[in-house]
């Protein structure tokens, strides 16, 4: 099915908000902690939820604050262990091993590329557009900030859920470096360390990195021997923190990962047939029960998973002080992503449903200018636009052979044993957004409005049949042709050809 979508526009405003919060004497609680004074002895919290450095109890806002020591005492080193750790917060993975973040029940579950998540994530407030940015980003963190429900004024309308801001480990001004070796089950290491110090009076660095390797945890129900989900990841972070002036200061974030972790298959549980199956046609699978053990699960020995995916990321920060107390601020970053994998994802040693190619690549192109006036006590406010690039391209062969749709090959001539899809997006988003507070005593008054406009271009294409010698079933049924012989490739249409 090729079609090209027509551009299209979509015009928000975020209406204007009062929200009254005890700006002291009390702190910011998650859903179900216990409200009460803060203790003496436990230190104040410095989030940025409201894009501006200030202290957690005077946010005002739902949200839920990991240091670096909470995350090494609680084990927090995957997307997974976040989630157990954060209240309200789920994650899982699709077929094609896309991160799905859910925030109090809000998410978006889609495999593909290019789909805008409902929880948007973003490392030292640059955002991480698609879910499968984040992946490798949990490493050398100085703090994690979720912030729970809608965020649209200052974040824009991907956090309808919320928003996960990262903050990597800054660069110090004396020498300081660290290495962490860990070994686990399946023959699972994992290696992470980092320099920090300065390189001159006025310029800092940073260099961290982590790397993973083990062995498949996943065991083949056909082939006991042969094992899936072997982790194989690298990350490194690149930080400069330059000030040239007392009022300048410019900020420099490189991130780079490899990711050549075997895909999680799923386990298959139910056979539900396309067409009207013989009990002896040898369509049927074998259905084991294997709900109690979590790690058999199954994959065609041909299409065994695998994967071979990379981003780099170049972030770079700008604040001027322009007065002593209003703060002008721009942050630009680009991510280059490309992705080369095999979820295979039918949980069968059959092809019923293999996907044997799953590639694309993003290029992701964000741009944020803001004026602050963050010193003030009483009067707070913000004016920003930003603007936002980005290029999706995405590609998928399914092979069918073993399925009931091939049986329809013998018994009804439709040949119908692969199938190749292919998309390509365009999508460009404006805004502009304003915030305010206003403090009378203990009492906070807070207003937000946001403007957002989201153009987005999207050309779809069904390839039909990608093997050597087989039509192309999709381009022959739906434009009525049933007797012409389309080469291999051909990019189909799904609207009939008396419609178009």
């Amino acid at each position: 099915m090729r079609y090209l979508e027509k551009r299209n526009k979509l015009v928000s405003l975020t209406a204007i908000a009062l929200v009254m919060a005890v700006s002291s004497g009390t702190r910011a609680y998650a859903a179900g902690e216990a409200a009460g004074p803060i203790p003496q002895d436990i230190a104040e919290i410095v989030v940025t939820a409201n894009k501006r450095e200030e202290s957690l109890s005077k946010v005002g806002l739902t949200i839920k604050a990991l240091g670096g020591e909470q995350l090494e005492q609680q084990k927090v080193t995957t997307l997974q262990d976040l989630a157990t750790a954060v209240p309200g917060l789920s994650y899982s993975q699709t077929d094609s091993s896309t991160p799905v973040y859910t925030l109090r029940g809000i998410g978006f579950f889609d495999s593909t590329l290019a789909a805008y998540p409902s929880v948007s994530v973003y490392l030292d407030e640059a955002p991480l557009s698609f879910p499968m940015l984040t992946n490798q980003t949990l490493f050398d963190i100085q703090r994690i900030e979720v912030l729970k429900g809608p965020q649209g004024t200052l974040f824009g309308n991907n956090a309808t859920g919320g928003a996960i801001n990262y903050i990597a480990a800054k660069p110090t001004e004396d020498f300081q470096a660290g290495i962490s070796l860990d070994y686990a089950r399946f023959n699972t290491f994992t290696a992470d360390g980092f320099v920090s110090g300065p390189i001159s009076d006025n310029l800092l660095t940073r260099i961290a990195v982590k790397a993973v390797s083990g062995d498949g945890w996943q065991r083949s129900i056909s082939r006991p021997s042969d094992t899936n989900g072997a982790p194989e990841t690298f990350a490194a972070r690149f930080q400069l923190d330059w000030h040239p002036t007392e009022r300048l200061r410019i900020q420099t974030n490189l991130n780079g990962w490899r990711d050549r972790t075997e895909p999680t298959q799923a386990q298959f549980q139910k056979f539900i047939p396309n067409w009207p199956t013989l009990p002896n046609s040898g369509f049927v699978p074998f259905v084991p029960n294997i709900v109690d053990n979590s790690r058999l699960a199954d994959w065609t020995p041909t299409d065994k998973p695998f994967a071979d995916n990379r981003l780099l990321q170049g972030t770079v920060r700008a604040d001027y002080d322009l007065s002593g107390s209003i703060v002008l601020t721009s942050l630009t970053s680009y991510i280059d992503y490309k992705q080369r994998q095999r979820p295979e994802a039918d949980g069968l040693a059959q092809e019923r449903a293999d996907i044997t190619r799953n590639d694309g690549y993003i290029h992701s192109f964000s741009t944020e200018l803001r004026l602050a006036n963050n010193s003030d006590p009483v009067f707070r406010w913000t004016l920003g636009a930003n603007y936002s690039h980005d290029v999706v391209d995405e590609y998928d062969d399914t092979l069918f052979h073993d399925a009931t749709s091939a049986y329809t090959t013998v018994f009804a001539g439709l040949p119908f044993v692969s199938n190749a899809f292919s998309n390509h997006q365009v999508m460009s988003n404006y805004s502009a957004f304003a915030s305010a507070e206003y403090t009378i005593g203990q009492i906070t008054l807070k207003g937000g409005a946001r403007y957002t406009q989201a153009d987005r271009q999207s050309e779809n294409c069904n390839l039909g049949s990608i093997l050597p010698g087989q039509p192309n079933y999709i381009l022959q049924f739906f434009n009525f042709r049933l007797n012409a012989n389309y080469p291999n490739g051909t990019c189909s249409s799904g609207i009939p050809s008396f419609l178009r």
